[in-house]
């Protein structure tokens, strides 16, 4: 494997949202007299899109298509309004990207996040200008395991091809992307899945700390220059 550009999932692999995800929904859920949820009930929740979190957190009975949409508007006010709240970028991220970038590598971030939440999510906590690409969820691009968003970002980055990037991400679903777009992945542990759950989605290269990743990206990397 050799690495000359690294796409990053954001909810779990870059950013701890956990507590700010879960506290909007509970927020919600609370408004319209639904039981609400542990935030570790979350981590299972999230990682296939808002919607579908949404859809996760409310009672069966409550998961008409127009009851989830309008529950869903509700959570993306009450997220903006504490998004920043108790998240915070996993300890050692930051670095770990200024290293990347120093070196020459290509970064891109691709969230199932609607796209205009993603920049929102980085803003206060890193310089946009380290990502060639930032990408989330938007109309004409699929949320993930679809493989556009992936094929989006390599299209930008022409002159590299799928041998020399990996997605480095926390969920099944990043697993399913990098499968689906012919990439290699790399399974990160301190997300919002276990190894366990991991490994059974197919994880064949699995981290459990930044200083972990940033060995194997440091030893695989290719840089351009």
């Amino acid at each position: 494997m050799r690495i000359r550009g690294v796409i990053f999932d954001l909810d779990g692999t870059l950013l701890d949202t956990l507590p700010d995800l879960a506290e909007a929904v509970n927020t919600v859920l609370a408004r319209h007299g639904f039981p609400t949820h542990p935030i570790e009930g979350y981590r299972l929740m999230v990682g296939f899109g808002a919607i579908t979190m949404i859809e996760r957190a409310v009672p069966p009975e409550a998961r008409s298509p127009d009851r989830v949409e309008a529950l869903f508007r509700e959570f993306e006010e009450e997220y903006e309004r504490r998004a920043h709240l108790r998240t915070r970028p996993y300890p050692g991220i930051p670095e770990l990207l200024g290293r990347l970038r120093e070196a020459g590598v290509r970064l891109a971030v691709l969230s199932n996040k609607p796209h205009h939440a993603v920049e929102g999510a980085l803003a206060p906590f890193f310089d946009l200008s380290l990502f060639d690409v930032i990408l989330g969820h938007r109309e004409g691009l699929p949320p993930k395991p679809d493989p556009r968003g992936v094929y989006e970002i390599l299209a930008a980055w022409s002159d590299l091809g799928p041998e020399d990037v990996v997605l480095v991400g926390d969920s099944e679903v990043d697993l399913q992307t990098a499968r689906a777009a012919g990439i290699q992945a790399v399974a990160v542990t301190w997300g919002f899945r276990t190894e366990e759950e991991l490994r059974d989605a197919g994880a064949r290269i699995l981290c459990h700390s930044v200083e972990e990743l940033s060995d194997l990206l440091s030893r695989e990397l290719s840089p351009l220059r």
